[in-house]
């Protein structure tokens, strides 16, 4: 088993139901179960269902990419920073959402076992764009960095981003922002961006990778630094 990056529950099925990642940008479906007072642990990566021999062999692409290694075009796996639990509908399917260095993946989790990968979007360049024209921004290439992703209860994407800027003073250091964004169609688009109040006098950058969590149901938006908690309203 690869390195685990993170782990969450998804709380769909009466089982221990988990979902994993690790360094190398695999998504792994985890299930783990209790007989006789002994827990028993099942992994696999994420994928399709079993297609039969003689349809997979007349149409070897009909259901297209079963890949679950999240990467660029190149096919250079990416470092996946984040996973988020996401809807779940009455029929028991659950959004799973993979962010990496500059990818996102929407993944569905089956009822029946298998996942669907539905979405698979580079967000590093819309969300460049927007920050670009930022006065706070100290050139265009920015060294942008995406760190952490939450799913809202309206299914909008909060991410983290933290990137090269300059305070009024004119010194450069890592400034830090909540992206608000939105699926339309195949694309996504930037709602607004916020920045978040955090300054670091010992360093450059906060000591360790930040972390967000949604309070009051995504009304407010807590960014762990390590050091310190900042508290953001999700809208402006």
């Amino acid at each position: 088993m690869p390195y685990l990056h993170s782990l969450k529950q998804t709380d769909i099925s009466q089982s221990q139901l988990y979902v994993a990642s690790s360094a190398s940008g695999i998504l792994y479906r985890l299930n783990l179960t209790s007989t006789g007072g002994k827990y028993h642990l099942a992994s696999r990566v994420f994928s399709r269902p079993p297609v039969a021999r003689t349809l997979s062999n007349l149409l070897p692409s009909f259901l297209g990419s079963s890949s679950s290694v999240l990467s660029e075009s190149d096919h250079v796996p990416q470092y996946i920073r984040s996973l988020a639990i996401g809807y779940q509908s009455p029929t028991g399917e659950r959004d799973i959402w993979a962010l990496g260095e500059e990818r996102i993946q929407k993944w569905v989790m089956k009822p029946d076992g298998w996942e669907e990968k539905m979405v698979d979007q580079n967000l590093s360049e819309s969300i460049r764009m927007v920050l670009q024209d930022s006065p706070s921004a100290a050139d265009s290439k920015l060294d942008l960095e995406l760190l952490d992703l939450a799913i809202n209860e309206t299914g909008k994407c909060i991410v983290l981003v933290s990137y090269a800027g300059k305070e009024e003073t004119g010194h450069l250091r890592r400034l830090y922002a909540l992206v608000q964004m939105e699926l339309v169609g195949k694309f996504f688009s930037v709602h607004h961006v916020k920045p978040v109040p955090y300054q670091n006098t010992a360093a450059p950058s906060a000591p360790v990778v930040p972390r967000i969590q949604l309070l009051l149901s995504g009304a407010i938006v807590s960014v762990e630094f390590g050091d310190t908690v900042a508290f953001c309203s999700e809208g402006l």
